[in-house]
């Protein structure tokens, strides 16, 4: 059974509604991750960055984990190529963010990612 890699914003319009309900809460781990998993790099990149409940999903995943990685160290490969002044980007896996409404009390594990 193949799968095809579908972008952050038409996961979302398939299940977009009018009060826009956080569905990776709603469901089991293990699904939420087969959700990340059909995501192209950009898009998980950006799922990583909305709160820490999306992040620790992420994060819990080698193989996730290791495809953030690259697509972050390939961002900042590509912008230090662009631009002989760079400074590093300010994507991270640190999680710094205040809690966000679609974290639910899941028992988190400290993660603190360098490369």
């Amino acid at each position: 059974m193949g799968f095809h890699v579908l972008t952050f914003m038409q996961i979302f319009s398939l299940i977009e509604n009018e009060r826009k309900i956080d569905i990776i809460s709603k469901v089991p781990e293990e699904v939420a991750l087969m959700i990340f998993s059909m995501m192209d790099k950009d898009s998980l990149v950006m799922a990583s960055q909305v709160c820490t409940q999306w992040m620790d999903i992420i994060l819990s995943s080698y193989k996730l984990t290791a495809q953030l990685k690259a697509a972050i160290k390939q961002f900042r490969d590509d912008k230090e190529n662009k631009s002989s002044g760079f400074q590093k980007s300010r994507i991270s896996l640190k999680r710094k963010r205040k809690q966000t409404e679609c974290e639910a009390p899941r028992p988190s594990k400290k993660r603190n990612i360098r490369f």
